[in-house]
This record gives structure tokens, C-alpha cells and sequence, in this order.
């Protein structure tokens, strides 16, 4: 590569840093993505995805990469707590429409709710319509 009509790099490609250095441009921060960043993510997204070969996989790379074993238990418990926070809600709004208290006019006012937030097709099998109507398929 020439820069200035002088040879900077020949047969390798330069790094951002020596580009950014050659055009007077201020060199581009370190990226704190690593590889080993990377492995904890898809330590993270095993957790999620309920898959056990991705996680021995991922231990295994991360381990490999010099990983402690403490960060990996922080990635995992990341991971579950993202992943319980959705459970956790919709026990709740079960709870709350299944509670037996409560007057009846609340008890029709949440049946009216899941009717008006249908799931999946409405009974015509209309999934367009469903969309349209706040359904979630």
C-alpha cells in the first residue's frame, strides 16, 4: 500500500491503527469485544436458548481462552435473571386474572382484555387479522 507515493505495507494488510496514523486520523479506540467477551455472550445465549451443547461448547472455548470460571457464573446469572424477568411478569398478570377475589365487574373487565388482545388467529383463522387486532402471531 502506498501512501504519499510512498510503500507503507506490502503484502499484509495494515491495521486500522497504522491506516488511521498514515491518514492523520485519530486511531480508532480498542474494542472491548473480545473473544473471550464473545464466549461469556454465548455463554449467556445457551442460558437463554435452554441448550446444553451450546453451553459445554462455549464453556469449553471460554475456558480455553483463560475465562474464570467467576465470570462465567456472572454471564450464567445474567443470562437467568434476563431470562426469569419475562416469566416472572407473566405469572403475575396470571395471578392477577385468576385471582379468586375481587368483584365481578373486575373479572369481566379482564375476560373483555384477553378477548380484546386475542393470541394467535381469531376464530375466522384470519392470522393478518389477528396482527392487526394486537393478537401475537
Amino acid at each position: 500500500m502506498k501512501v504519499d507515493g510512498e510503500v507503507r505495507s506490502s503484502g499484509v494488510y495494515p491495521s486500522r491503527a497504522e491506516l488511521a496514523a498514515w491518514s492523520d486520523v485519530a486511531a480508532p479506540e480498542p474494542s472491548l469485544y473480545t473473544e473471550a467477551v464473545a464466549e461469556l455472550v454465548a455463554i449467556g445465549a445457551a442460558i437463554a436458548a435452554n441448550c446444553e451443547p451450546c453451553f459445554k461448547f462455549h464453556y469449553d472455548k471460554a475456558r480455553k481462552l483463560g475465562v474464570s470460571r467467576e465470570d462465567m457464573r456472572q454471564a450464567v446469572a445474567t443470562a437467568q435473571s434476563v431470562k426469569d424477568a419475562p416469566a416472572k411478569a407473566m405469572r403475575a398478570l396470571a395471578e392477577r386474572f385468576l385471582r379468586p377475589e375481587g368483584s365481578s365487574e373486575e373479572q369481566g373487565e379482564a375476560a373483555a382484555r384477553l378477548r380484546a388482545s386475542a393470541c394467535c388467529a381469531p376464530a375466522t383463522g384470519d392470522a393478518k387479522a389477528a396482527k392487526k387486532s394486537g393478537g401475537c402471531c
